[in-house]
């Protein structure tokens, strides 16, 4: 069994959902936000960062136990790009 290893050119379930911890985070901060505007009881500010959590563990199990079924590996690691362009030997 070979190490998983994200791709993201790949398009198994496993590394399609690795990008919705942000996503998913910044919609339960929206939620919060609509409930405190309409002033929903025990569920402000200060009360929601358990809510928080749980979402954000929530999102970490299905992005950890989603399937890797069809994964492809990357075909030797390619360092990532530098930023502000190529760095030259000067």
């Amino acid at each position: 069994m070979e190490i998983y290893h994200y791709n993201r050119n790949c398009g198994c379930t496993r590394c399609r959902c690795r990008g919705i911890t942000g996503p998913v985070f910044l919609m339960a901060l929206g939620v919060i936000a609509l409930f405190d505007e309409f002033n929903v009881r025990n569920l402000d500010w200060g009360h929601s960062w358990p809510l928080l959590l749980i979402v954000l563990g929530i999102t970490m199990f299905i992005q950890r136990s989603a399937p890797t079924d069809g994964h492809q590996q990357m075909s030797g690691r390619v360092p990532p790009p530098v930023a502000g362009g190529e760095v030259g030997n000067g």
